[in-house]
């Protein structure tokens, strides 16, 4: 789902019995909008995408890389329901569907620093379990709100991120060298790592996925505050992609709120 935006507020809400889905877009002070949204509720299917560079053809881009791995989530998978799914298939499906989606937009003819990248992140829904899979920085939480917490479904594939998981503190590792440099992303190296993992959900729980232009600028509390105290998912996407766009706010800025209804 393309849901591009040029300045104002790009917003969708959907709902079945399964999901109540809200999504929002806002392109902030850049010239194009480099994020693209999947939302499959067929599949229990969720993911986001952000194009790098700031140039029309990073959304598309971007686009590409969710239609690659959605396309292995295509029947027979939404066939079977979410419950007797394994998270062992949902896994290799991720696997081999990113994997895709990097061969798909990587131009070995183009010298390094003129390839256009991507980050991906996903989650697939196994009945009380999330299928999670992860490049780049592009980022998943799980809110749960009837206990108030919410925690980071994955790690930034950055220089800073690296740094901190070797032992150094936040303090020190913002001063490396290139510190919010990507060390994973889809269509610029020749190889590309997937970081998958998993977790339950419970009904009432909303995952959270979002791109960097978001989470960078926002801290987690505020977050999950935000989307605590708005009165539906919808508004809870707008005010999160408003709070972090208006004004000064450069990078474009994308969330899916995906709440579990049974």
């Amino acid at each position: 789902m393309d849901i591009q935006s040029s300045g104002m507020t790009t917003g969708i809400r959907l709902k079945s019995s399964s999901y109540e889905v809200a999504t929002a877009t806002r392109t902030g002070l850049r010239r194009t909008n480099a994020d693209a949204v999947l939302i499959d509720q067929a599949a229990g299917f969720f993911a986001v995408s952000d194009g790098m560079l700031d140039t029309p053809a990073s959304g598309i881009v971007a686009q590409r890389v969710l239609d690659a791995v959605g396309e292995l989530f295509l029947e027979p998978w939404t066939s079977v329901a979410a419950t007797e799914r394994s998270t062992q298939e949902a896994a290799g499906r991720l696997h081999l569907g990113v994997l895709q989606a990097h061969r798909r937009i990587l131009v070995p003819s183009r010298p390094r620093h003129e390839r256009i990248g991507a980050t991906f992140v996903g989650v697939v829904d196994c009945g009380g379990v999330l299928c999670v899979g992860h490049v780049g920085d592009s980022r998943s939480y799980l809110l749960r709100p009837f206990m108030g917490t919410m925690a980071g479904l994955t790690e930034d594939d950055t220089i800073l991120s690296l740094a901190m998981r070797r032992g150094m503190s936040r303090d020190e590792a913002i001063r490396q060298p290139d510190a919010h440099t990507l060390t994973q992303v889809l269509g610029v190296n020749r190889g590309v790592n997937l970081a998958i993992s998993t977790r339950r959900w419970e009904l009432g729980d909303i995952v959270i996925l979002c791109t960097d232009g978001l989470s960078d600028h926002i801290e987690t509390n505020v977050m999950a505050e935000i989307v605590l105290d708005a009165t539906d998912l919808t508004s809870a996407a707008q005010s999160l992609v408003d709070q972090v766009t208006s004004g000064t706010g450069l990078d474009n800025a994308t969330v899916v709120l995906v709440r579990r209804a049974r």
